[in-house]
């Protein structure tokens, strides 16, 4: 649908509100236009993109009709505040709608392009290679997979705990808190019939909906139906993998999350009122939860298959041999190539060695689409940059580079990801940056600071994004006895200009030595 474009200028959270204004169609071309206010003042600029509009929308606790967009927003407000207060709908549950975007509606999209030095007919809403951007869908959703051959999956009966809108655009990946403002998603109030009905012992093509939830704080589960020794029984199952079961996972926007149900080893409760009391366990449902974050992958296609990494740099801060996951990489491909589904190094030696997966085979889908695989690689001091990683799937091709630099000290350092020729009289790289992110905030963000090439203070160092291609990894000094380990991600265009050709993604593990 026609999207709306909100112009911000400034380079970082503080930039300010200019105008917003919809976008048409040009009859006969296919394309499509904006008519902006000219700004030529040299000043850098940002561009939200708001895509699929519903008919009502939120600014703070105000409601507004779309029609009137851009009601309550005033002119000079911060992007920061902007993207905090503005939010979709309120999702309320009513005959024959029973969860957001479950009749066929389109799903609100959200993009927020930045770098831009000036507004003008020259000014293309794309990627620096013309590409066009791949906007952020506002929800995510959940697929069951059953794999027991013991339990017959009937469908998914209620989701509860779930909240009832979500921001349009999430510009700080922190999840909104909603424990206030939450819903449960039923076909009715006596659960006499599932939400969803299982067809082929899974939902595939039949999704449930939600807005981001902080799951551990809202409480968030499913309750399933399913038949075990003969007997129907409902299961409450929490957010989390049979893997770890203290720490249920959030579900973020623009994710698909797919349970397979791989082991049922007792009863469930044989009504929804005692599934509703008691806590949600996965203990009698042994469950995996696969994440499709396709989306944030580096992909490859043809008209039948793709392949995609995670990332497609991995640096290794290290002075001893370590194994890594260097990277995940992921298919939808069910055809089983005979030759042409290897993975493998360019090397192998004391200091890289690939070690998983062990056979060199690239593992085709069996069950459940896509399938992601963990690449692990054992790493030592000495590397420099002499190791690549080769996938190849049919007539597809990923290549992924290997690199090393020593731990960083106890005492600290400050690492320089910064274009070629520009100064700094620390350690670098050679990359021009776009933004980057710490990978777990909540155990690195006390000693591993991302900063802007001016090293000022701000609120969040665990994300920013630049314009002028520079970010720096300030890590701080380790007083402890042990060493300690975090990883930075970080996004890059391909050349050390802004004109590069593809964006680029890169894992950094960085450890530190103790004191």
């Amino acid at each position: 649908m026609r999207p709306w474009v909100l112009v911000f200028r400034g380079s970082d959270n503080n930039a300010t509100f200019v105008e917003a204004v919809q976008a048409f169609e040009m009859i006969g071309t296919g394309k499509r236009y904006v008519l902006l206010t000219e700004q030529t003042d040299g000043a850098s600029y940002q561009i939200l993109i708001l895509a699929n509009s519903k008919q009502k929308y939120y600014y703070g606790s105000q409601v507004y009709n779309f029609v009137d967009f851009p009601a309550g927003l005033a002119v000079g407000e911060k992007l920061s505040v902007v993207c905090n207060n503005l939010k979709t709908d309120l999702f309320t549950p009513s005959d024959g709608k029973y969860m957001p975007y479950d009749n066929g509606e389109t799903i609100p999209m959200s993009y927020l392009l930045q770098g831009l030095t000036n507004i003008d007919n020259t000014t293309k809403i794309a990627n620096s290679d013309d590409t066009p951007l791949r906007m952020t869908r506002v929800v995510g959703h959940v697929l069951i997979f059953n794999e027991a051959g013991n339990f017959k999956f009937k469908g998914i009966t209620s989701v509860g705990n779930v909240p009832r809108q979500g921001q349009l655009h999430n510009l700080s990946t922190s999840i909104m808190s909603s424990v206030t403002n939450l819903t449960e998603y039923r076909k009715d109030a006596s659960y006499s019939s599932n939400l969803i009905d299982a067809a082929g012992e899974n939902t595939n093509g039949k999704p449930v909906y939600f807005y981001e939830t902080n799951s551990r704080e809202n409480d968030t589960y499913i309750i399933i139906q399913g038949e075990y020794e003969g007997k129907d029984y409902y299961y409450k199952m929490s957010m989390i993998n049979m893997y770890d079961q203290f720490n249920p996972k959030n579900l973020l926007r623009n994710y698909a999350y797919i349970f397979q149900i791989k082991q049922v080893s007792g009863a469930g409760y044989e009504t929804i009122a005692d599934a509703k009391l008691a806590g949600a366990s996965n203990v009698n449902l042994k469950t995996e939860l696969l994440v499709d974050d396709s989306d944030t992958h580096e992909i490859v296609a043809n008209d039948s298959y793709y392949l995609g990494v995670s990332n497609s740099v991995f640096i290794a801060y290290t002075s001893s041999a370590v194994e890594y996951n260097i990277f995940d990489f992921i298919t939808n491909c069910t055809i089983n190539f005979s030759n042409s589904k290897t993975i493998s190094g360019n090397i192998s030696s004391a200091m890289f060695r690939l070690t998983s997966p062990s056979d060199g085979i690239i593992p085709i889908v069996e069950s459940t689409n896509p399938r992601k695989t963990t690449a692990k690689a054992s790493i030592s001091n000495g590397l420099a940059d002499q190791a690549r990683v080769t996938l190849n799937l049919g007539n597809l091709e990923k290549v992924v580079e290997i690199k090393q630099r020593s731990a960083v000290p106890s005492s600290g350092e400050v690492l320089g990801y910064i274009p070629s020729g520009e100064s700094y009289s620390g350690r670098t790289i050679n990359y021009y940056c776009l933004s980057a992110s710490l990978d777990d905030a909540t155990s690195t963000k006390n000693w591993i600071k991302l900063r802007p090439s001016s090293m000022v203070s701000r609120n969040d160092t665990t994300n920013i994004t630049v314009d002028d291609g520079k970010i720096f990894v300030e890590v701080e000094p380790n007083s402890s006895g042990t060493a300690r380990r975090g990883v930075v991600n970080l996004t890059t265009i391909s050349s050390s200009s802004s004109t590069g050709s593809f964006t680029q993604r890169i894992k950094i593990d960085i450890a530190q030595l103790g004191n």
